[in-house]
């Protein structure tokens, strides 16, 4: 054990057995009196050690501390002045604001001390800086007051001429942006500081922009320019990201219009230099710009630096077409297609190696929003351009031109099988060929390249080549793959065989034994190495903060919590790999059970990645359906088995989560299990799980309040009111997620559930569908009436017959959509179930389903609207479909026929179409096609629309087919008929043809 972790492992244990410790602030003290300099700072780093274990004891104290870290940043000596800041960094970050007030006016001081120690060592200044990004991160508000002193001090050190040790002024800029992340008003309310934060941004960015250099230009074999270019490019990204952080947080309006200025001045100047910066800001704008007709000017701009003298300024030039179609795509490829694609084929003579890589890189992103009709019309011209770069030039150059060539396949899925055969063979050979240590990156494009035109191309076309693509993909997997966990080839490979999984199904089996010993060692690495000493602190403090942090710094915390390193990433898309083989695989994954539930089990419980943890849990209920579905011989035991040790050990891990959207996921995991578990609970076990889903509902609830409360507190800042809005936002959601865990109960437990129901309407629903509460609690009321209704219906809760139906009519002409669609969909059910009971509702029903119709389309997207109309239309069906008999249906059926045909909710639009074929044929077709037939166009130009689509199924195709063939047969309905179908395109007149011949035969 080094001294390091002694010391720790001594504080942890004074901290435990010292819980009253009332001499130690009387020897700190004398630490600190001694005037002895090296046990001054000892009693300075002792605090700031101490501090989160026993804050406690230090509380009394208040005023010592301010005396001792005042006196220590005025000190002569540099260690003092570092240990004092670091000390103060310590005390702030775990005292609650209201202590943290009568600290602030040492801001100045803090600056200024840094600064000197800035001067004298830069190594001891980078400690100090490190210090307030520990603050800013921590209590932001502790700057509030004196910001000023905060922004001069950073922009006097990022206008310092003399600095060695880099990121220095990375560190200082980083300082700003994260004030601005976090109180984002103080810049909303003050644009010179925007426009003075954004000149320190463009200064950072061309002092870090170098001289064009014959190795910038023509790179090495093998160069990596996400992880070995740290030189300028390094600087230049640094400062895109910041400038993309302050749009997000400060806002489009303000924020644009200054970058807009700026970059039209630097646009100006003869230095190529702030032209490159200016290019490369315009880069970080496109997500930004509310209308695609706004990016015109800049696309022309853009177009036309592409031929510039300077190989920098065509470099940026390409970097912004790269980047709008990253941030804009599909539209913005939709609309400049035609200017932007012919201008990077035109760039792909560049007499820089450098540049032409970037502008195959920028194709390469174009092509990937690029529609399918898009990317047909130009798929011969790009591919003649780009493949003779697979055999010539730097890595760098063929790596980029594999990568468009695979965004090219992607992009034009089944347009490319008749370019398949005549080019799997080149990638092939350079994958084979290129065998030394620089070309690792370039093998893994070729993987990607290979296995992306095969998924497009599909299954019988890649077979004829699979077996020696998987041989040499197992050869690389087995010899070439480094230890380093940056070996290039690694992540390309863990995809690779993902799509050689999904283009071969369940032929890929035999290949499995290739593939999951090397995925199982990835996660199996990670899940056995002990937890770095950092980690286990961050691990730690975590949980101690949970009882004596405010909701905003609990939700901080949880933020930075998660420790989302290489290896962590690696080991998420490990476990989405092996999801992907049990989706794919299905019963065939039977004999990789065991070793894969070990696995997923362990990694559902590993403390340190709540993504890792997530992942693991989204397994869970495919591998049940891999035995429920499997051959083995006592399947329903080894189901019923698994599935209780898999929810025990979700309930056991979800309990111990405190991130809504983590405990989301578990939630649907919990929810899928027991959809494909069936009945399989007793009733103690019912009650068991009833009380922990009312746990997940009142944690929840109590979170929810907390973060009101807090919003309530006078210092709470507009900003932090914000993020908890976000907050409970998120558990909102897990309300809704929970309801669809009940739902499942409701479903396959019926009457064992009903004390569950009763506890919901006396304890849940009386609450969440009282008119104050948000749209999103309202939908939680409303999905779980929806499901009582659907699963348990009125014989078993008649009781609550009142309630649900008052809350049904009540919300169906909600403004917001989905509370409408919710209520709707509940009417539709209670129609179908409630039957005789509903009779005496079902007139007001109508009147209310029908005043839905009428609301307007607000700002809700077309699919969300469209959705929510199509569950009121399938609502007015199935109260005719239930109880027509009793209604005067001559006006109804009608209106409800021009509301038709049904879009967006593929469920519910075939039911209801399939369901006026049954009026028509089996009722009476006057309802439908009017008296004199007149509706009869409408109704054939609906049905050819939507059959052969997914609006559509085998019925109604036959029982269309049906009417046809009963219209053709008599003479007063055959030229009705034929007059329907003169104005109907060829297609659909040949689909007429074809239903006419059809079997109508029903089995």
């Amino acid at each position: 054990m080094n001294l390091e972790d002694e010391e720790e492992e001594n504080n942890q244990k004074y901290s435990d057995e010292h819980k009253n410790w009332p001499e130690l602030m009387q020897r700190l003290k004398e630490l600190w009196g001694s005037n002895i300099e090296s046990m001054m700072e000892s009693s300075l780093k002792i605090m700031a050690t101490l501090f989160s274990f026993v804050s406690d004891e230090f509380k009394n104290f208040k005023n010592d501390l301010y005396a001792i870290f005042k006196s220590g940043m005025e000190s002569e000596s540099l260690d003092i002045k570092l240990a004092s800041i670091e000390a103060l960094s310590s005390w702030v970050s775990i005292i609650d604001y209201k202590t943290c007030k009568q600290y602030e006016d040492l801001v100045p001081l803090i600056m200024n001390t840094t600064l000197i120690v800035l001067d004298k060592s830069e190594d001891k200044g980078v400690d100090c800086l490190s210090s307030i990004v520990d603050l800013v991160e921590s209590e932001p508000k502790f700057f509030k007051k004196n910001f000023d002193y905060l922004f001069q001090s950073m922009k006097k050190i990022c206008s310092a001429k003399d600095l060695s040790v880099d990121g220095i002024k990375q560190m200082a800029i980083q300082i700003i942006v994260s004030m601005i992340e976090r109180l984002p008003t103080i810049f909303k309310e003050n644009h010179n500081l925007i426009k003075d934060f954004l000149e320190m941004t463009f200064a950072y960015m061309i002092e870090s922009t170098e001289d064009v250099t014959p190795e910038w230009i023509n790179p090495k074999e093998g160069f990596l320019e996400d992880i070995l270019d740290d030189s300028d490019n390094a600087g230049v990204k640094f400062s895109c990201h910041i400038i993309d952080r302050l749009i997000c947080w400060v806002g489009v309006n303000p924020t644009l219009v200054i970058l807009s200025t700026m970059v039209q001045t630097m646009m100006g100047s003869p230095n190529w230099r702030f032209k490159f910066a200016a290019l490369m800001a315009l880069s970080q704008v496109g997500e930004y710009v509310g209308e695609l007709e706004e990016l015109g000017p800049i696309v022309a701009l853009v177009i036309k630096f592409l031929n510039d003298d300077h190989p920098k300024i065509r470099f940026a030039a390409c970097h912004v077409i790269g980047q709008l179609s990253d941030d804009c795509e599909p539209h913005f490829q939709s609309k400049y297609h035609q200017d932007v694609i012919p201008a990077l084929l035109g760039k792909l003579n560049d007499e820089a190696p450098r540049v032409l890589s970037h502008a195959l890189a920028a194709l390469t992103n174009f092509l990937e929003g690029m529609p399918k009709d898009y990317v047909k019309e130009y798929l011969e011209l790009v591919l003649n351009e780009l493949f003779p770069f697979t055999q010539k030039g730097i890595s760098i150059v063929r790596e980029n031109a594999l990568s468009a060539i695979a965004a090219a396949a992607e992009a034009a899925g089944p347009f490319y099988a008749p370019y398949f055969d005549k080019t799997v063979p080149i990638i092939y050979n350079v994958l084979k060929t290129h065998t030394q240590p620089e070309y690792k990156q370039l093998r893994g494009q070729c993987i990607e390249c290979i296995t992306l035109m095969g998924y497009s191309a599909g299954k019988e076309q890649f077979k004829k080549y699979a077996q020696d693509i998987i041989e040499i993909l197992a050869e690389i997997q087995k010899n070439d793959i480094s230890s380093d966990s940056l070996d290039p080839q690694r992540c390309y490979l863990l995809s690779g065989w993902q799509r050689i999984c999904m283009i071969m199904e369940e032929d890929f089996v035999p290949y499995l034994e290739l593939v999951l010993p090397n995925l199982f060692k990835i996660v199996e690495q990670v899940l056995t190495t002990k937890a770095t000493k950092k980690e286990a602190e961050e691990e730690s403090q975590f949980s101690l903060a949970d009882k004596r942090k405010k909701p905003i710094d609990h939700i901080r915390e949880s933020s930075k919590k998660n420790n989302n390193t290489f290896e962590y990433e690696e080991v998420d898309i490990a476990i989405t790999m092996i999801r992907v083989f049990i989706t794919e695989l299905n019963k065939h994954y039977i004999n990789y059970l065991k070793p894969t539930m070990d696995l997923v089990l362990r990694a559902l419980v590993y403390p340190m990645s709540d993504k890792i943890r997530k992942t693991a849990a989204i397994c869970l209920p495919g591998l049940l359906l891999v035995v429920k579905n499997s051959n083995h011989p006592n399947k329903q035991e080894l189901k019923l088995t698994l599935g209780q040790a898999y929810l025990a050990t979700l309930w056991l891990t979800v309990e111990k989560e405190s991130d809504a959207e983590t405990i989301l996921k578990f939630v649907h995991a919990i929810k899928d299990c027991i959809s494909i578990l069936g009945k399989f609970m007793p009733e103690d076990e019912i009650k068991d799980t009833s009380l922990r889903i009312l746990k997940l509902l009142s944690d929840s609830d109590l979170r929810k309040l907390e973060n009101e409360n807090y919003k309530k507190v006078e210092d709470c800042e507009k900003e932090e009111i914000e993020i908890l809005n976000d907050d409970n936002d998120q558990e909102e959601e897990l309300h809704v997620g929970i309801a669809e865990l009940i739902g499942m109960l409701f479903k396959t437990h019926k009457e064992l559930t009903l004390p569950l129901v009763e506890t919901l309407f006396t304890h849940v629903l009386s609450k969440v569908l009282q008119p104050g509460l948000s749209d999103k609690m309202h939908k939680f009321g409303l999905c779980l009436i929806d499901d009582m209704i659907e699963y348990l219906g009125i014989e078993l809760i008649p009781n609550q017959w009142p309630l649900i139906s008052e809350a049904l009519l009540k919300y169906v002409t909600d403004k917001t959509w989905f509370v409408r669609q919710a209520a709707a969909y509940g009417i539709g059910i209670l129609a179908l179930k409630g039957k005789e009971l509903f009779t005496d509702i079902a007139q007001i029903c109508l009147v209310k389903l029908f005043e839905a119709l009428a609301i307007p389309k607000t700002n809700e997207k077309d699919f969300h609207y469209g959705f929510t109309k199509d569950n009121i239309v399938a609502a007015i069906g199935k109260i005719i479909q239930s109880i027509g008999m009793k209604l005067d249906v001559s006006e109804l059926i009608p209106k409800w026929v021009d509301q038709l045909p049904i879009k967006y909710d593929i469920v519910e639009g075939k039911k209801q179409h399939e369901f006026m074929l049954d009026i028509i044929l089996k009722w009476n077709a006057a309802l439908v096609l009017g008296p004199n037939g007149e509706k009869l166009p409408k109704i054939v130009t609906l049905y050819v629309t939507i059959i052969d689509t997914k609006m559509s199924n085998d019925n109604i195709a036959k029982k269309f087919a049906q009417f046809l063939k009963a219209l053709i047969a008599e003479d007063n309905t055959r030229e009705i008929l034929q007059n329907a179908c003169k104005p109907l395109p060829d297609l659909q007149k040949k689909k007429i043809e074809k239903l006419l011949s059809m079997d109508t035969n029903t089995k």
